[in-house]
C-alpha cells in the first residue's frame, strides 16, 4: 500500500502532482493532485480489498471510468 492522501497533499505543496503505479499482481494505484487538491484517487488491491479506494472521477470517465490496472495504464499513457 502506498502514502496516504494527506502526504501526497503536503508533498505537493499546492502544487500538481500525479502519481500512478501497477504492476504484474494487478495491484494499481493513482493519484492526482491539482494546485494542492485532490482530483483523483483510485486504488487496487487484489490481496487487500479493504485497501481499495476509488474517489473523485475524471469526465472522460462518464464514459470509460478507472476500475483497474489496465486503466491505469492507460490514464499514463494518455498523459505522458
Amino acid at each position: 500500500m502506498g502514502y496516504l492522501v494527506i502526504s501526497w497533499l503536503t508533498l505537493s505543496k499546492n502544487q500538481s502532482v500525479t502519481y500512478a503505479y501497477y504492476d504484474e499482481d494487478l495491484n494499481a494505484e493513482l493519484i492526482v493532485i491539482e494546485n494542492g487538491r485532490l482530483i483523483r484517487e483510485f486504488s487496487l488491491y487484489e490481496d487487500e480489498p479493504d485497501a481499495n479506494v476509488n474517489v473523485g472521477k475524471f469526465d472522460f470517465e462518464k464514459k470509460s471510468p478507472i476500475k483497474d490496472w489496465n486503466d491505469v495504464a492507460t490514464f499514463l499513457e494518455m498523459e505522458l
